[in-house]
């Protein structure tokens, strides 16, 4: 229906009660992710996006996000064919969201942005063409929002704190043994 609802045919944020003609919405999402993709800095390490991509996925097959099956079938493509998003580590909103590195995350899956395959990095049209992938034609209502809207990059960075932390842990605990023989 044309009833003004937010994330499928609204803006975003202060722009929620500006109506989106119909024709338009798959370019409202498109541009959202494009406009918050603004991270800089280093990228992240491949087992950081990995992750993000992982968790992401694990969090829309829920079905409560507005997503085509497609997409996220795209999303398990990449890292079934190590076909990685470059994203920045600079420029996250936390508790707000992630928007910024999920937004750099996403622009692979409709052909913007830079992927890494096979340990080197190209543009995300040449990436998926080396690494066999078709980007999305076009996002349907809702699914741009869907992309970005979570806490997937600074979930991924704690897990993988948290694993190191917990070998470091380990390591101690043989150098304090050590320690203490000699």
């Amino acid at each position: 229906s044309e009833v003004p609802t937010y994330g499928i045919n609204t803006g975003f944020g202060k722009l929620s009660d500006v109506s989106i003609n119909k024709k338009d919405l798959s370019k409202l999402q498109e541009n959202l992710i494009k406009s918050h993709a603004c991270g800089v800095g280093d990228a992240f390490n491949e087992e950081t996006v990995r992750g993000m991509l992982l968790l992401r996925i694990n969090a829309l097959i829920k079905g409560y996000s507005g997503i085509r099956l497609e997409v996220i079938e795209k999303m398990v493509g990449f890292l079934n064919k190590d076909a990685i998003p470059v994203v920045y580590s600079k420029g996250s909103l936390g508790a707000s969201g992630d928007l910024a590195p999920l937004s750099h995350m996403a622009l692979p899956l409709i052909g913007l942005g830079e992927i890494q395959v096979k340990g080197k990095v190209y543009s995300a049209q040449e990436g998926l063409k080396i690494a066999d992938i078709k980007p999305i034609k076009a996002l349907s209502a809702k699914e741009g929002l869907s992309l970005i809207n979570g806490t997937q990059a600074m979930t991924a960075v704690g897990v993988l704190a948290l694993l190191e932390a917990e070998t470091l842990l380990e390591l101690s605990k043989f150098n304090l043994a050590i320690t203490l023989e000699a």
